[in-house]
């Protein structure tokens, strides 16, 4: 009896002991494996790149001979056609994707793509409690890419884009001026003060606006492609 009890007992204890190898074998596997599948992660947006130059594939250089300048913040969320390689300037809003990550090895590694989109993928793998452990970090930020075909179409472009920037804030600004001083004048109670500051706030931003659409007349008599250059 002693001898089954005793045989039973080795058997439990080696029973046991090859689980816990085969769970420490497994997680180990498992760990590779994930730290396999986050070096992956902006695989989905590779496809999608922003400037589409390829040295192997002279049919995908669609924006070969351009000069690239990338505005780190976007002064005109609108973009040209990228489809159209023909143009002197073009303005195309992009993402640069940028995932990071700490391996089994402790080392930090950091991926980077400049799209046409976020990555899906990155975002799903940092909301993922199961990768938690290598603290992966995901961030999309838009950026603007101006391509040229020389200097002068860039600054032409550009000047083009920063117009089109300062007239809509400003047009916005003034229109929201005439309306907030309408209403003073309305709510002003027959105090002259208020409504004579309110009337001369009005003028302002109706001269405002006359000197804009002037300005634009003057812009387009000189360069009727300004306005669609980007």
């Amino acid at each position: 009896m002693k001898k089954i009890l005793a045989k039973s007992a080795l058997f439990t204890i080696i029973t046991v002991a090859i689980s816990l190898n085969l769970s420490i074998f497994s997680a180990k596997t498992a760990s590779a494996g994930t730290a396999e599948e986050l070096g992956t992660a902006l695989k989905d947006v590779e496809d999608d790149q922003c400037v589409k130059i390829h040295e192997d594939d002279e049919s995908a250089n669609t924006d070969a001979g351009y000069i690239v300048t990338v505005l780190e913040e976007p002064l005109n969320p609108e973009q040209s056609s990228p489809e159209t390689g023909d143009e002197k300037f073009k303005s195309r809003i992009c993402y640069r994707n940028t995932f990071s990550f700490t391996g089994s090895d402790n080392k930090q590694t950091t991926l980077t793509e400049v799209s046409l989109k976020c990555s899906q993928t990155a975002e799903a793998l940092v909301a993922n409690s199961a990768y938690t452990q290598y603290h992966p970090y995901f961030d999309c930020q838009m950026i603007q890419v101006l391509l040229s075909k020389g200097g002068t179409a860039l600054i032409e472009g550009y000047v083009s884009t920063i117009y089109k920037w300062g007239a809509s804030v400003a047009g916005i600004i003034a229109v929201i001026v005439i309306i907030v001083s309408g209403i003073q004048i309305s709510v002003s109670g027959g105090d002259s003060q208020a409504v004579e500051s309110a009337k001369n706030r009005i003028t302002q931003s109706i001269g405002g606006l006359i000197i804009l659409f002037l300005s634009a007349l003057i812009l387009y008599t000189a360069n009727p492609n300004f306005f669609t250059a980007s």
